[in-house]
């Protein structure tokens, strides 16, 4: 959820949280991630191997949000964003790793209200 405070009839700003949820969290082995001594031990990742990594992230992650918008037209608009992890989001006690993300937004609006 995000204020919205409006600069002037078409430059708005906008802060707040969100809250993101991992859906799944996979990785794929490459010939040239490293190379191992006894390849047919059953412990060991192979090339080709997709596994699943979720277990190592955090379910949920919290981010501040800052971002500017402009409206073209009543109707039409575009936001950019920049969002920041809150919280480490991974689960062992080895190190910490946070979310950076720039994210632009494009949207219409199908109906605007009355102003009153």
């Amino acid at each position: 959820m995000l204020l919205k405070y409006n600069i002037s009839s078409r430059f708005f700003a906008e802060i707040g949280p969100q809250a993101g949820f991992l859906l799944s969290a996979r990785k794929k082995v490459h010939a040239t991630d490293y190379v191992v001594e006894n390849p047919d031990d059953p412990h060991i990742d192979h090339p080709g191997d997709n596994i699943d990594i979720r277990s190592y992230y955090r379910s949920v992650d919290l981010s501040g949000v800052m971002g500017i918008g402009y409206l073209f037209t009543p109707n039409i608009g575009a936001v950019a964003n920049y969002n920041l992890s809150i919280l480490n989001t991974v689960t062992s006690h080895t190190g910490s790793a946070r979310h950076s993300v720039i994210q632009i937004d494009f949207f219409y609006f199908l109906k605007r209200g009355n102003k009153h």
